[in-house]
């Protein structure tokens, strides 16, 4: 059960994939989701902090982020039911996470948005592109991944579509990139 269990500063949930088997390998969460939510941890987010979460596989980020009943952004319905499922895993109400399908458009203002780096450089600079109008001076922007799925490309085009970049070094293969505007 222990190899099930992620434990961050804001939560420790039990979290599986979707069509979970005890004899399979896979974990609902990888080293960048962990390096993502430990970054979050220094710095500083207000109470009521707007959280918008892109790609979420299985609702790892956001089932660990529910109290700040952050949004979810992303085209995988198998995400979608993996990430309900982990939330009533952990006695979360259904509506603690807002799930947004990619089809819709986003509303309002975000100050903290994560996002799961796709392996498609035009899927990641569509989404950037969108998300740019949802953040304000002060939004914080965490890209996340694992090193084998980010080429340097990645840099210069969150760099062009979001702003100054700085990279965290690689923790068991993830890595992250930090976002400011």
């Amino acid at each position: 059960m222990e190899a099930h269990r992620l434990n961050t500063g804001f939560a420790e949930v039990e979290l599986k994939v979707l069509h979970f088997h005890p004899k399979s390998p896979l974990r609902a969460w990888n080293a960048a989701d962990e390096l993502a939510l430990l970054h979050l941890q220094d710095i500083p987010m207000p109470a009521r902090a707007r959280v918008l979460v892109v790609n979420d596989t299985y609702g790892a980020l956001a089932v660990s982020l529910h109290q700040f009943g952050p949004d979810s952004w992303g085209d995988h319905h198998t995400g979608r039911l993996a990430m309900m499922s982990n939330l009533e895993r952990n006695n979360i109400a259904p509506d603690a996470v807002n799930f947004i399908a990619s089809t819709d458009e986003l509303s309002g203002i975000y100050d903290v948005v994560i996002i799961q780096l796709p392996k498609t450089l035009s899927l990641l600079h569509w989404q950037l592109t969108k998300l740019r109008q949802h953040l304000h001076a002060d939004s914080r922007v965490i890209g996340t991944g694992m090193v084998k799925h980010l080429p340097k490309t990645m840099i210069d085009l969150f760099e062009s579509c979001v702003g100054p970049t700085t990279t965290s070094l690689a923790q068991k293969k993830g890595a992250a990139y930090f976002f400011s505007l």
